[in-house]
């Protein structure tokens, strides 16, 4: 099993060097230096502003649905498993950090079950929002296309949040969340994960508004990486074209998006009118101060509780 993770491993990290040496063969390096050299100091300040609310609203909205009459966390509780998980995807694809950060939370806060099924529901809410953002925007401006495709991360959601119905009046699947169970040994009771998936409706409607605010902060950092290098680019395509973007992350053929990621926004931007030197050079930025930055502070939160409770554990 271990080489098997191996090799699957090594694949991603070679579909990333082949996406990126494309695009470098591509790229004019003499012109994306030049576009990085004239970066707006003031306009990264303004990125790194803009970086906590967005990691806040977040770490809020998965508090929100954690929290209930019996389970309780913290704002800043909830922060720092937000963190976690997304050092774990500087190294995972399909962001399925933001899944594994659940393993952490059972460690450091107990509730096995529900620690998983609320980072599920909370994942299949944050696809289901930048829906929600981004298809009326590309539909009002037009792009159709765009609209339709975007409802694809819509599909996610739906299954997910059917899955307690499903459990509840379809024996079929009862028994194969039981066989799940029994497969893993009773390690993780699978139905127990489903029924914490099943939360008010009024709860739910409030963690996609959370969300779609959350979304529009963090895409709008992408807007600022253009406009840090000088680079006209509408906020409203921006959005238009989150969903889609959104969705290419979640496809696992690459480490942690590094290539696709890129390819995916020289597609979308260079239709409105950036050139690839300066899509790059945003594209960069925005990896660094989003995804790169949190994850290293993940990394050291993840180090130092680590280091503490052995030390605990020691003495």
């Amino acid at each position: 099993m271990q080489k098997k993770q191996r090799l699957k491993y090594l694949f991603q990290i070679l579909i990333s060097l082949v996406i990126a040496i494309i695009l470098v063969l591509h790229l004019d390096i003499r012109d994306f230096i030049r576009h990085l050299s004239r970066i707006s100091l003031p306009v990264l300040g303004v990125i790194l502003i803009f970086l906590l609310p967005s990691l806040l609203v977040r770490a809020y909205r998965w508090k929100f649905l954690f929290n209930d009459h019996v389970h309780r966390i913290k704002l800043h509780e909830s922060l720092i498993l937000l963190l976690v998980g997304v050092a774990f995807n500087l190294a995972l694809p399909a962001t399925s950090g933001d899944i594994i950060k659940s393993y952490f939370g059972y460690r450091w806060f107990g509730v096995k079950e529900r620690m998983l099924s609320i980072s599920l529901l909370d994942k299949v809410i944050a696809l289901a929002s930048i829906a929600i953002l981004g298809i009326p925007i590309a539909l009002y401006q037009g792009n159709l296309l765009y609209g339709y495709l975007s409802t694809l991360v819509l599909l996610p959601g739906t299954i997910l949040l059917a899955l307690p119905w499903l459990s509840k009046n379809v024996s079929v699947f009862r028994r194969l969340f039981q066989a799940a169970t029994n497969i893993l040994r009773r390690k993780l009771d699978f139905l127990s994960v489903v029924d914490e998936i099943s939360v008010r409706k009024e709860k739910v409607i409030y963690a996609l508004a959370i969300s779609v605010l959350g979304w529009a902060l963090t895409y709008f950092q992408m807007y600022l990486c253009f406009r840090s290098i000088n680079v006209d680019m509408s906020l409203p395509y921006v959005f238009a074209v989150a969903p889609l973007l959104t969705l290419i992350r979640l496809f696992p053929l690459t480490l942690s998006g590094i290539g696709s990621d890129e390819a995916a926004l020289c597609y979308f931007f260079q239709q409105a009118g950036a050139s690839m030197e300066e899509i790059l050079a945003s594209a960069l930025l925005y990896r660094f101060f989003v995804l790169i930055l949190p994850g290293l502070i993940g990394l050291c939160l993840l180090a130092g509780i680590k280091r503490t409770r052995h030390n605990r554990t020691t003495e």
